[in-house]
């Protein structure tokens, strides 16, 4: 049968089914050379991982072999070669600023990548890099159309019964080599860390793995019994009837702060520094609860510690490189101390010194119970790091701002700081700094000593937050806590506690409060905060409380989650109680007062906090704004004729021509005449 089914393929498909197999062969070595950037660390790969290289080579294949169904075989060959090769070249410019690789959730993070490249990138490099990337994509382009038209056609016979059981029998061994290796643990479904993943088993199966594996996976022994019975094994554990809707209220302020790339650098061996940048925050440890606090990512990925945190879900549970924030958070709702608090009785504030559609934060807050959301488009800040980062002690008055916005209502804000971000400038003048840190050659070194002094600006902010809440009448309790450390090279052999994913959270309140000192996972810390208030509600958080040393915990932990995100919500007898919120956009009122339009075109609106995120917009058309100040705006009509035409203003918050984030009232000029 294998006889007359070879006589009956052509010698010109025999050949094209050898060039699948070469050329999944060599497209593989080529990605990895690329995403390593060395041909040794690739031919070391190679040797010491044999299966797994081959097993990528066969998902490499399987790309390529729909080539024998196609006429156009040579314009095939090359699309998924540039495919392939572009993916492993991003991979490779993506680990030159932050240590995790190029997943599909990135895809997902186009928008926000573009928002701040231009911290890492200088206007003349952006225009460069842009100018390269145009050029590329134009070339790549009319190669492609090129091939399509010219490449030749091939007009032999295709058997497409014989490839087609061909292809099935390659898809049946993967099938079968997936299974093989993930019993044998040469492949893993899961990545505690992606980067080492990708070096690990491949850029081919991780890439791909974080393509069709998002979510939760249903637990193999899901059902609506179990998670009843989980539910009631909870309520054993508690003396209440109904966990999730209990009603304790209290009156203490909660306030977490989320530390950009924040760590204690005490714990680096190879770098030194003239002095510690972080005075307060050491302070706070010795004297208030606190301990190692292990985040699920290191250099980037803010968005996914905050998330354990808000919510007390762990991301591991989700596919390789996924960001919730930009898969089921968009539009479902979550369990989350925002939620769990809102039915005690609380206002909830999110804040952040940073864009606000940066990660999707104005679109998924509303599905994780925030009241209000104040972002950068909303503080007047004026004071930015060299990096373009707006100085994180512009949360101070924005947290206030949300705790006397609420009268007697307690409140729950969760901050979040942006100044310690990336990219650390390699070349310095280090006059301009007041801490040096040094390598292990006793050589000033620039990234570290520009991370520290940013570092030391956060602690400052952090004792500044402090004091304020100090003499603040309002019981208030604040979690310090590291989201992740920062992109700098920095590996377990070259940290004195040996992990790179831990960070460090402090307890801190204006009020006296037992101490309790433990290290602890991020999406236990909410827990652990309730647990010490005296908060006893919210599945999640009572699950944590009374299950973190249990064998199974994690399996249950898992079950859980997905029932919640994807399952029959029998966690919550088949109904979630939460819905999204209507959130809005900062806390103080943006208000028109009066409108002054002069003869020559000239117009200024006066009104109340106004910054340079206000843009005056006209008959629903955006005008070129200036900002005067925070009672004051100016716009110029070119077309003074235009004048006697105008009828309405309104001042919108975020950028020119843009979908704005909220709206003042409505001013009619015809007012003017009256």
């Amino acid at each position: 049968m294998i006889e007359s089914f070879l006589k009956k393929v052509s010698a010109v498909s025999k050949r094209h089914i050898v060039n699948c197999f070469v050329l999944s062969i060599v497209l593989n070595m080529a990605v990895e050379a690329i995403s390593r950037k060395s041909f040794l660390l690739l031919f070391e790969y190679i040797f010491s991982r044999p299966y797994v290289f081959f097993y990528n080579s066969l998902i490499i294949l399987l790309t390529l072999l729909p080539v024998l169904f196609i006429r156009r075989k040579t314009f095939y060959y090359a699309i998924v070669s540039v495919v392939w090769l572009g993916a492993g070249i991003i991979n490779s410019i993506i680990l030159i600023f932050r240590t995790t690789p190029f997943t599909a959730s990135d895809l997902l993070l186009i928008k926000s990548a573009i928002n701040v490249l231009n911290k890492y990138l200088t206007v003349k490099q952006i225009w460069i890099f842009g100018i390269i990337l145009g050029i590329v994509v134009c070339l790549v382009i009319a190669l492609v159309v090129r091939l399509f038209i010219k490449a030749h056609k091939y007009t032999d016979k295709i058997f497409y019964v014989k490839y087609s059981i061909l292809y099935a029998s390659v898809i049946v061994i993967f099938i079968l080599a997936t299974k093989l290796g993930l019993a044998t643990n040469q492949l893993s479904e899961r990545f505690g860390n992606i980067a080492d993943a990708f070096k690990t088993y491949g850029f081919a199966y991780c890439f791909t793995n974080s393509i069709v594996n998002t979510g939760i996976d249903k637990p193999e022994d899901y059902s609506e019994e179990m998670v009843l019975e989980i539910l009631y094994d909870i309520e054993q554990n508690f003396e209440h009837e109904n966990v999730h809707v209990v009603s304790t209220k209290k009156d203490i302020n909660i306030i977490f702060v989320q530390l950009e790339s924040f760590f204690d650098v005490k714990y680096l061996e190879n770098i030194t520094f003239s002095e510690n940048p972080t005075p307060i925050f050491k302070m706070l440890k010795e004297n208030y609860s606190s301990g190692f606090l292990r985040v699920p990512s290191i250099g980037a990925g803010t968005a996914n510690t905050e998330f354990e945190i808000i919510t007390g879900m762990n991301i591991d549970f989700f596919g390789p490189g996924e960001y919730p924030y930009k898969t089921v958070l968009q539009d479902n709702v979550c369990e989350s101390f925002p939620f769990v608090l809102k039915n005690e009785g609380y206002a909830t504030h999110a804040i952040h010194n940073n864009v606000a559609n940066f990660y999707d934060r104005n679109i998924v807050f509303k599905n994780l119970g925030f009241d209000t959301f104040t972002s950068l488009e909303y503080m007047n800040a004026t004071e930015f790091t060299p990096n373009g980062w707006a100085k994180d002690f512009y949360l101070t008055n924005a947290i206030v701002d949300c705790l006397i916005s609420t009268e007697k209502t307690p409140d729950y804000i969760y901050a979040i700081s942006v100044q310690a971000h990336g990219k650390y400038p390699e070349e310095i003048n280090p006059d301009e700094y007041s801490i040096h840190a040094y390598d292990e050659f006793g050589v000033i070194s620039p990234e570290y000593t520009y991370y520290a002094n940013q570092l030391r600006e956060v602690d400052m902010f952090i004792g500044g937050l402090v004091d304020t809440l100090s003499s603040f009448s309002e019981k208030t309790v604040v979690v310090f806590y590291g989201d992740h450390l920062p992109n700098l090279g920095i590996s377990n052999e070259t940290l004195k506690n040996g992990d790179i994913f831990q960070t460090e959270y402090v307890i801190w309140s204006n009020y006296p409060m037992k101490h309790s000192n433990e290290n602890l996972e991020a999406y236990q810390i909410g827990s652990k905060l309730m647990t010490m208030l005296g908060v006893d509600s919210g599945i999640l958080s009572v699950y944590h409380r009374f299950y973190s040393n249990e064998d199974d915990y994690l399996d249950k932990l898992q079950v859980i989650q997905y029932d919640m995100l994807y399952g029959k919500n029998g966690i919550y007898e088949g109904l979630s109680p939460y819905m999204p919120t209507d959130m809005r956009m900062g806390v103080k009122d943006i208000v028109i007062e009066d409108v002054i339009i002069e003869a020559n075109g000239d117009i200024y609106v006066k009104g109340k906090n106004f910054n340079n995120y206000s843009i005056v917009i006209i008959d629903d058309d955006d005008y070129e704004t200036e900002f005067i100040d925070t009672e004051t705006l100016k716009v110029v009509i070119e077309d003074v004729d235009e004048l006697e035409k105008l009828e309405t203003v309104v001042v919108g918050q975020g950028e020119l021509n843009i979908t704005k984030l909220s709206l003042s009232n409505i001013y009619v000029l015809e007012e003017l005449d009256e």
